[in-house]
């Protein structure tokens, strides 16, 4: 199987490099657009999303909190700050068809061309991923046959050995060395190990090498969203076992990573961290099996192999995976330590508030904040009274107190010192484009459970893009973090200290004005409708409110025409498994929603009440005319041209 698999992927390639211009432009104007950068994880086990369902995130539209969205093009102004870099499309700026412009001539060119300037750093890393870059678009394919025997030789397991060893036991099982992959054979083979301090270019470098890559055999994703689809995929393999018998417990890991390395033949882990026992014993197993079927990994992180899970549970079971990355990969240190995250200009004012006022007592300072926070996040989201909702995420609800317009503010303590974890923040920074974050204490290590949090929340509303406002008892980022001891900090080596050097940077970023004006990147409304479904009650309506905050694009309280086509895609996605839309069935669909206020005329306008309306039912098909049915199943007639 894994030689059939490598085999195919072979072909695949050479298939890319030998599509034209023509072809490429052919493809370009089909119904469906199958570049699929925007995609969430979840779609490397589905099949092939189209482009209106990805685009989603690009159109949707958030108030901007400083003025207009436009890029500077002054060729006069000689520096380039790494916040206005970051914002940078590669996908759109590299030359097509994919794979004929190598990373280092990417970058070169666009040195020349003045959209950046060269970086010493940079460029030794990105000398690295040149060379890397050739061995995955060469044409040699002879590892697929060893990759075979190799592929047997894993499966050598007693049943009688591991029969009454549990799950977690399973996934301790020592690797045999000579089950590794033909990709062990030599170095930086099996992917690139990009390591370095915050802001020094680590996420810029990959993501200008993964634009250079065919989306059709490459995926870049943000380690927290992987690590929860990975979860929330065995769990599913798990169910699956229980109902069938079909899957061994020993083999959920490999069946996740054989379907993974079905789809993709790189895979680009961004902000590479193992702070979680479970994460440690998956991750460990998920590599080697990913290796073993020629899949290259490309990660960044803040820290070096050899401190990665440092002092962690059980950590000596964790060092054949940390030995894997340094034998099969490419290390490289980017050895920098300019952040240029602080480059930006600074509008802290204006985003973050300290609660102190010298004249004033503490309970007085406190509310002047809370006053600031109000006024700040009710004018964000253009409503006078932000209300209750709740966001529903794998079968549970959270509730957020005060939300509306696409904003919502909540207390740290909600945020922080509940029982939420890397899917909860990923809910809320695909619900709201905006958040203010109320009362954030000084941390301190007496609560790392505190500290962990944070720093969890604050890497999924960066990776999101989502928009922070901040009252805080600290002046500044860098002064949230208190240590009693400064020489006990320098000394331990835990990886929150890392993390948290990550995330203050990333704070100070938060707080400028390319960031303030940079674009919402959230997952796609059909994840947040998908998410609803799973819960076992029937949709209630603090659970639509939070829907209707990504469905009201405009924000002005009514669904239009094109916004209700966006719901009617999604629905029709998640039934019957394609988005296809008929001006038709969008009419019917009008008709029928606004039926219970307008009569059968009908409005051309959906209200919440009609949501809710329909919500409640389950958003449960609308009957269509016979003739609508045969366009869809077609795919022809009046179908709505943007879908």
């Amino acid at each position: 199987r894994a030689s059939v698999a490598a085999a195919a992927r072979h072909a695949r390639r050479r298939e890319l490099r030998s599509l034209s211009l023509d072809s490429a432009n052919t493809s370009s104007s089909s119904r469906f657009n199958t570049n699929d950068t925007n995609r969430g994880f979840y779609s490397f086990l589905g099949p092939t999303i189209p482009a209106f369902q990805q685009t989603q995130e690009v159109a949707d539209s958030s108030p901007s909190f400083s003025g207009s969205n436009t890029k500077t093009t002054d060729s006069s102004n000689a520096t380039k700050t790494s916040s206005t870099v970051s914002q940078l499309d590669f996908n759109k700026l590299v030359k097509q068809p994919e794979g004929t412009e190598s990373p280092m001539k990417f970058y070169e060119r666009l040195a020349d061309e003045g959209v950046l300037q060269r970086d010493e750093k940079q460029v030794k890393a990105l000398h690295v991923f040149d060379t890397f870059y050739h061995k995955v678009m060469g044409k040699d394919s002879s590892s697929s046959s060893s990759n075979s025997s190799s592929g047997n030789n894993s499966k050598k397991n007693d049943p009688a050995l591991v029969e009454n060893k549990s799950w977690f036991q399973k996934l301790w099982e020592q690797t045999n060395k000579s089950d590794a992959s033909t990709l062990a054979g030599e170095t930086s083979a099996g992917g690139v190990y990009l390591y370095g301090g915050p802001g020094c270019g680590k996420t810029f470098v990959s993501d200008l090498f993964m634009a250079t890559l065919s989306k059709s055999f490459s995926k870049r994703v943000h380690f927290h969203a992987f690590m929860m689809e990975v979860h929330g995929e065995l769990h599913r393999l798990a169910q699956m076992n229980k109902k069938t018998n079909n899957i061994s417990n020993e083999d959920t890991v490999k069946w996740f990573a054989d379907s993974l390395a079905a789809k993709i033949d790189v895979l680009c882990l961004d902000e590479f961290q193992v702070t979680d026992v479970a994460d440690a014993m998956i991750i460990r197993r998920l590599l080697d099996r990913l290796w073993e079927n020629n899949v290259r990994v490309v990660c960044t992180s803040n820290r070096a192999p050899d401190e990665l899970y440092k002092n962690g549970l059980n950590r000596k079971q964790f060092i054949p995976c940390i030995e894997g990355i340094k034998n099969r990969m490419q290390v490289h240190n980017m050895d920098s330590v300019f952040d240029y995250r602080m480059v930006g200009s600074v509008s802290l004012h204006g985003v973050w508030k300290m609660i102190w006022e010298s004249d004033r007592t503490d309970e007085e300072a406190k509310q002047i904040a809370h006053d600031w926070l109000e006024m700040k996040t009710q004018n964000l989201a253009g409503e006078r009274t932000l209300r209750e909702l709740e966001v529903a995420i794998s079968g549970r609800r959270l509730q957020i107190k005060q939300a509306g317009g696409g904003v919502a503010r909540i207390e740290f303590d909600e945020l922080c010192n509940a029982n939420l974890g890397p899917s909860d923040y990923v809910a809320l920074c695909s619900t709201f484009h905006a958040i203010g974050i109320e009362n954030i204490p000084k941390l301190s290590l007496d609560r790392v459970d505190l500290m962990r949090r944070f720093i969890t929340f604050i890497d999924c509303a960066y990776e999101h893009k989502v928009k922070l406002i901040i009252t805080a008892y600290a002046k500044h980022p860098d002064d949230l973090l208190v240590v009693a001891d400064a020489k006990s900090f320098e000394r331990d080596a835990r990886d929150e200290f890392f993390a948290w050097d990550r995330a203050k940077s990333r704070l100070n970023e938060m707080q400028t004005d390319d960031y303030t004006k940079s674009k919402w990147r959230p997952k796609t409304s059909k994840w947040l409708l998908e998410q609803s479904f799973s819960l076992r009650e029937k949709i209630n309506v603090n659970v639509l409110r939070g829907l209707w905050q990504r469905y009201d694009k405009t924000k002005n309280g009514v669904l239009d025409e094109s916004e209700l086509a966006y719901l009617l895609a999604d629905l029709n996605e998640l039934k019957v498994g394609h988005r296809h839309v008929s001006k038709d069935q969008l009419d019917h669909s009008l008709i029928e929603l606004t039926r219970r206020r307008c009569g059968s005329r009908g409005d051309a306008f959906v209200t919440f009440d009609d949501f809710v309306e329909y919500g409640r039912k389950g958003f449960d098909k609308i009957e269509l005319p016979p003739s609508d049915h045969e366009k869809i199943r077609c795919k022809e007639g009046d179908l709505i041209p943007s879908i």
